[in-house]
């Protein structure tokens, strides 16, 4: 029995032929290896990768220009969905491979306003590696304007 697991999605889906050509393999493997009976085996695809499990990387994080006790307000996007929002320094885990977004947005505090210096970066997370993208901050404006300011 051949059975294929696709975590992925709809959009990421193993073709027939795909899924015919691994079966096919996997049973002239077995044959040249002696065995005679049927062999159940469950093969995942993601995102182009055959294995046991999905192949995955990591994308590290840095931040920069911002004090010690302000923190960060980033969004980090990807595939299959994936949201994960970023206060600090870090490196997130167990990624897909694929093309990753990073939307960056200022912060303020009672004495300035600290922008990002790109607000929008692209990262590429690839099989058993891991990416790195720094996100620097710097003062935009010296205070904060608003109700009660003069």
């Amino acid at each position: 029995m051949f059975r294929h697991n696709q975590l992925l999605g709809s959009d990421h889906r193993a073709t027939k032929s795909t899924r015919r050509a691994l079966l096919l393999t996997i049973l002239a493997v077995a044959a040249g290896c002696g065995v005679s009976d049927p062999v159940a085996v469950e093969v995942v695809v993601c995102d182009g990768f055959v294995g046991p499990d999905c192949a995955v990387g990591s994308l590290s994080l840095v931040v920069s220009g911002l004090p010690t006790d302000i923190q960060a307000d980033i969004a980090v996007s990807g595939p299959s969905g994936l949201t994960h929002s970023v206060r600090e320094t870090m490196t997130l885990t167990d990624l897909l491979p694929g093309e990753y977004t990073i939307t960056a947005t200022a912060v303020a505090t009672d004495d300035a306003i600290y922008g990002p210096g790109a607000p929008t970066q692209t990262a590429f997370v690839t099989v058993s590696e891991s990416a790195e993208t720094l996100v620097s901050y710097s003062v935009i404006t010296g205070g904060q304007s608003g109700p009660g300011s003069p």
